[in-house]
């Protein structure tokens, strides 16, 4: 398949009602990657109808053995913007829509993946994992015995069944004094939510969100389940981003060819209050590896209007035209 565009899966902040978000997928297309048409006049293109009726964080991929395209979610009604119970006794399914060609899904499907007690199933993503053939799905819960976020992890096939969930990454010392910033939390540990892993030459990139100042970091491992050493604490020298998702642009097939991977993160909050979601680029390995990401000035994109937390990947030419005469762009 020539990668020549691209489709985001997203949700949408309260940009039509104050207060209240449009928690079901939405779709935009593009050319480049960075300048989007919504589709269907950016309304949802698929409803959640199951659970708490609404999904947030949608994560859209290519399921190579299924060969379908698979979109999970976190089940979750956060509309009645109750933080403190939902990050302690949310849904602990995760939500899930199949299809073969990006056009015709599958109903929303419901699945248990998170231990009871653990709190919130959020913001699940996957890795292939090479050496057992299969998925490990990467999400958000409560360490065991705590409220203290963490990520866990669970193996699959076919995002019906899962192996059992275990801790991925646990809480850590707050051996940096960093302050709390949301007033509810009170654990003296390091939480993390929001983890996205990328292979690339050999080494496991590790994106992830870390609670008490609200900034994303990157992590290194030499494999899948390997030790992961802290590259960079800070990404983007910035506060108030989360929900962190990695796209190449564009794909060197040797060391000539250009390369160029988009770090998008979603801005809610502090200095990047109400950005939604942004992105930002790296232009050699060299800079991916460190965590050089440069943030994109706003005429250098241009995003769907609210669209938050989601994910995007590369379509064929044929997909982009058969998703656009299908739901049609914006008026």
């Amino acid at each position: 398949m020539t990668n020549k565009a691209f489709l985001y899966v997203y949700f949408q902040a309260d940009v039509h009602i104050k207060g209240v978000e449009d928690q079901n997928v939405h779709f935009a297309l593009s050319r480049d990657g960075l300048h989007w048409t919504a589709l269907h006049q950016n309304r949802a293109i698929l409803l959640a109808d199951q659970g708490t009726k609404a999904i947030r964080d949608p994560y859209l991929f290519y399921n190579r053995l299924t060969k379908k395209y698979t979109i999970l979610a976190t089940d979750l009604d956060a509309n009645g913007k109750d933080w403190g119970r939902y990050a302690n006794a949310g849904s602990l399914q995760i939500a899930v829509w199949e299809s073969e060609n990006l056009l015709d899904w599958s109903k929303e499907q419901l699945f248990p993946l998170a231990k009871p007690g653990t709190g919130c199933m959020w913001a699940p993503t996957v890795c292939f994992d090479e050496e057992a053939n299969d998925y490990a799905v990467f999400f958000t819960a409560n360490y065991p015995g705590t409220f203290d976020k963490c990520i866990w992890c669970a193996h699959t096939v076919d995002f019906h069944s899962y192996g059992e969930p275990f801790v991925f990454k646990a809480p850590e010392k707050n051996v940096e004094g960093i302050r709390d910033f949301r007033k509810f939390r009170r654990s003296p540990n390091l939480t993390f939510i929001d983890a996205t892993i990328v292979p690339l030459q050999g080494k496991y990139y590790m994106f992830v969100k870390r609670e008490q100042d609200v900034t994303v970091q990157l992590e290194v491992a030499d494999s899948l389940f390997g030790e992961y050493k802290l590259v960079k604490s800070k990404l983007l020298n910035t506060n108030g981003i989360e929900g962190p998702a990695v796209t190449p642009i564009d794909e060197p097939q040797c060391d000539a060819d250009p390369f160029r991977y988009i770090l998008w993160t979603d801005g809610y909050c502090g200095p990047n209050k109400r950005k939604f979601l942004f992105p930002s680029e790296a232009n050699s390995v060299a800079d991916f590896a460190q965590g050089n990401f440069r943030r994109l000035k706003p005429k250098e994109f241009k995003m769907p209007l609210g669209g938050k937390h989601g994910s995007v990947i590369s379509i064929s030419d044929d997909e982009y035209e058969a998703l656009l005469a299908r739901f049609g762009g914006e008026s």
